[in-house]
């Protein structure tokens, strides 16, 4: 077991405390009693309604589309989502960082999806350049966590006629106390290659640098999380050297990031799987004080990626790969073709 999964282990031992819910008022004094919350995000795989948006090419996606997308399948799929993001126990996320969803609409029907409904998810989103119309979002529980502000870092390049997803900044108060920075990423795809798009990502990656090096000046003990499907792995370019995310185990200077997702995607495990084979895309990131035991936001527990066979399609070859909505223009009513990451922290 790698040494920060071991500190991580340390937290488990206290798993049996009795959760608190405390009404999310600003920054206040720290309640005595410790409170355990998920942080959970999720590539949905195309999470559309059925109505054209004119400015978007979302033709794909509309009834009398070629993938043949209706209600009854956005319905199914939002009930599938909201099921997935149910798996973590009886306590659900405090945080949702989304990636491809079309619109604020589709926020909205979620979480009146499943057990969802009924809790007090609030919304961040803001619709970005993307062509195809897909974006970044942020759910959050406003009983436990009160919103300071949110904003969009744009990674698009328009002289060069580059449209993309725009990075979602939040930051905001946990339990009335601990300030948190969270950022939500669905970095540019490989799929022209991976050398010919590194670039794409590369900017990304020095966007997001560039925000975490200005809150770190202000606070070097800033609580950050940087959630996201990077389209890269932890050991490319773009996260490990221009980000500066990397493992526990190394000589990390300071404001250098903690990769969580490493030791998955040194283990041959994974988040997608392309021709079959696993690979770590969707990750989480923190600031490495979110790993000391005396910070007042700790990260605890040891998985990272949500393995649920409800989530997971096994071939007959004993190969197994997400269960995905659609492969192609196949329609298979599945969930994603993502698996969810989370990490679970101790107040």
């Amino acid at each position: 077991m790698s040494r920060w999964k071991l500190i991580l282990a340390s937290g488990l031992l206290l798993m049996g405390c009795t959760l608190t819910h405390t009404d999310s008022q600003g920054p206040g004094k720290r309640s005595k009693k410790e409170k355990f919350m998920n942080l959970v995000f999720y590539n949905v795989e195309n999470l559309f309604d059925t109505k054209d948006d004119p400015n978007t090419n979302d033709a794909q996606f509309l009834p009398d589309g070629e993938l043949a997308w209706d209600e009854s399948r956005y319905q199914k799929k939002l009930t599938h989502l909201a099921e997935a993001l149910s798996l973590l126990g009886e306590e659900l996320p405090v945080i949702i960082g989304l990636a491809e969803v079309e619109n604020k609409e589709v926020l909205n029907d979620l979480i009146k999806t499943g057990k969802l409904k009924g809790e007090h998810y609030a919304i961040c989103h803001q619709d970005s350049p993307d062509k195809r119309g897909i974006d970044c979002a942020l759910l959050y529980d406003s009983d436990r966590f009160k919103l300071k502000e949110f904003e969009t870092i744009d990674v698009s390049d328009r002289k060069e006629g580059y449209y993309t997803r725009d990075i979602l900044y939040v930051s905001g108060w946990l339990n009335g106390s601990d300030l948190i920075h969270c950022f939500v990423n669905h970095w540019s795809s490989r799929r022209d290659g991976q050398q010919e798009t590194e670039y794409k990502r590369v900017r990304a990656a020095k966007k997001l640098r560039a925000s975490i090096d200005q809150i770190q000046k202000e606070d070097p003990n800033a609580n950050i999380v940087a959630m996201g499907d990077f389209n890269d792995k932890p050991d490319n370019k773009s996260v490990r050297e221009v980000l500066r995310a990397r493992s526990i185990e190394e000589n990390l200077s300071p404001g250098d990031l903690v990769n969580l997702l490493t030791d998955e995607h040194e283990s041959g495990k994974g988040t997608i799987s392309y021709r079959r084979e696993w690979m770590v895309f969707d990750q989480m990131i923190v600031s490495q004080n979110m790993l000391d035991p005396k910070n007042g936001l700790q990260v605890v527990g040891q998985d990272q990626i949500l393995y649920d066979q409800a989530l997971i399609y096994t071939y007959k070859s004993g190969d197994t790969k997400p269960n995905e909505t659609y492969g192609g223009r196949n329609y298979y009513g599945g969930y994603s073709d993502h698996l969810p990451v989370y990490i679970k922290l101790k107040q």
